[in-house]
């Protein structure tokens, strides 16, 4: 029974608020995100995973850089004990590339590979007769480009974005491969200057529109599925008091809404032609009010010296009856040893430039609903490594 339970959840969308197969594209892979009720198309973060919300890039890392990062996650834990979901992701990109006198330019090239092991099934024929085990697995592999540009005189930028993906469904008896694509945008103004530079305020609004594709089938085209094409519109706003330097005390709010854009017209479904689908901007971004066929993403997230981030949020899915709380932190450690060596005046030039050009965050955040609920104790974890400056590091060794 659990198994009919845990691909029901899977591969339908009833639990979503509408009809559509490959559900488990929608599940989001961000620990950090993930701890801000799963809101990530405008907010403003260096998460390696933001691409799965929001093709166009937020926050890089300066000069050349490269970031990785693997997650496994005990997936539905109240329903089955074997179900995992793993993600690993690499990040290869590039921050203020002179374009002008006034911009920077930016850029960044993204792989994103998922998987969902649904463990070993029992296949049986008409009559209810054993046939043997048999294991199935659904995996997505995401390539994501991204182009932006910067203000060189403000903290203001604006990205474009495009993710192409191949996602393979193996249920055993039958199988399906296909490709979808996303795009979005972001406009983003981190920590923009006031009073002196010692206080900074933020603002971020970010679109996306995922799993543009043809209609799902298994075996019998007849009976295919629609792919769950969702937009997703979100606004993030905050500020930061700088107390050293530029660092200090930031709180940060987002908001969004996620549509899954599938409509049954005449007793035939089809996708929503328009941008938004049924996402208001006053109702379900700005005021954050659940209704029936709208998912809604809010968090919080306040920052302590760029090195501790405590993260709370909410999803809440009306007709997939779900109310999760979500919560959340990171540690920055290589933020923690630049604060300790400017605390205690050290200056060494070999940890300088560890922390110049290598980073290291560790992010944890879990999900909690009513007990029993299939989404109900879900913690993810995740340890991404990012080397920066690249170009600049090898400048300083070929001189």
């Amino acid at each position: 029974m659990k198994r009919i339970l845990i691909m029901f959840f899977i591969t339908s969308s009833h639990l979503l608020g509408g009809e559509a197969g490959a559900i488990f594209l929608l599940i989001s892979p961000s620990p950090l995100v993930n701890g801000i009720g799963g809101s990530g198309v405008s907010f403003i973060s260096n998460d390696v995973y933001s691409s799965f919300f929001n093709p166009a890039h937020s926050k890089l890392p300066n000069g050349l850089s490269y970031q990785s990062s693997k997650i496994s996650t005990e997936w539905l834990p109240n329903l089955a004990d074997d179900l995992i979901f793993e993600n690993e992701v690499k990040r290869i990109s590039y921050n203020k590339y002179p374009l002008s006198n006034s911009n920077w330019l930016e850029f960044s090239i993204t792989k994103l590979e998922t998987n969902l092991n649904l463990g070993e099934q029992m296949q049986t024929d008409a009559n209810g007769n054993e046939l043997g085990n048999f294991n199935s697995y659904m995996s997505c592999s995401a390539i994501t480009y991204s182009v932006g540009v910067q203000s060189r005189i403000y903290p203001i930028s604006f990205s474009i974005g495009r993710t192409d993906k191949t996602a393979i469904q193996n249920l055993g008896t039958a199988s399906s491969k296909d490709k979808f694509y996303d795009w979005g945008f972001r406009f983003s103004a981190n920590n923009y200057p006031l009073l002196d530079n010692k206080i900074g305020l933020t603002f971020g609004l970010g679109y996306s529109k995922s799993n543009i594709g043809d209609f799902i089938w298994f075996q019998d085209e007849s009976q295919a599925d629609p792919a769950p094409m969702t937009a997703r519109l979100g606004m993030t706003w905050g500020g930061k008091i700088k107390l050293i330097d530029e660092l200090g005390l930031e709180i940060k709010l987002t908001h969004e809404g996620q549509d899954l854009l599938v409509e049954t017209i005449d007793n035939e479904t089809v996708y929503q032609k328009s941008l938004l689908g049924d996402l208001d901007i006053n109702d379900h971004i700005l005021s954050s009010d659940a209704e029936e066929g709208i998912t809604i993403h809010r968090g919080m997230e306040i920052n302590f010296f760029d090195i501790y981030f405590s993260r709370t949020g909410k999803l809440i899915d009306i007709d997939g009856k779900m109310n999760i709380n979500t919560r959340g932190n990171s540690i920055n450690y290589t933020n923690l040893m630049k604060l300790f060596l400017k605390t205690i005046n050290i200056n060494n030039s070999y940890l300088n430039n560890f922390t110049k050009y290598i980073s290291y965050q560790k992010s944890f955040s879990s999900e909690n609903e009513d007990q029993g609920h299939p989404r109900d104790n879900i913690k993810y974890r995740e340890h991404t490594l990012t080397l920066k400056n690249v170009d600049e590091l090898v400048s300083q060794i070929l001189k």
